[in-house]
């Protein structure tokens, strides 16, 4: 599974490490993703053409940064 990741801060997508994918998937994936930004839009997909995968949950975690005011700067 690629992903990638759109902050409002940036001019171009930030690529994350791919996650490799089973079937059947015998457990849910984790991956750490560290970027700064008030808004981010994620993007997920495969590496190669006809792959697919159903994807069930997507949680991303936020951690305020301290020190700045409310809505600026939330750490993914």
């Amino acid at each position: 599974m690629n992903l990638s990741a759109f902050t409002d801060n940036e001019a171009f997508p930030t690529a994350l490490t791919p996650l490799p994918l089973s079937s059947p998937g015998t457990k849910d994936l984790e991956m750490p993703i560290n970027l700064l930004g008030e808004r981010v839009a994620f993007q997920v997909g495969t590496n190669t053409a006809g792959a697919w995968f159903k994807l069930e949950r997507f949680i991303p975690s936020l951690l305020r940064i301290p020190g700045r005011p409310c809505g600026e700067g939330i750490d993914f």
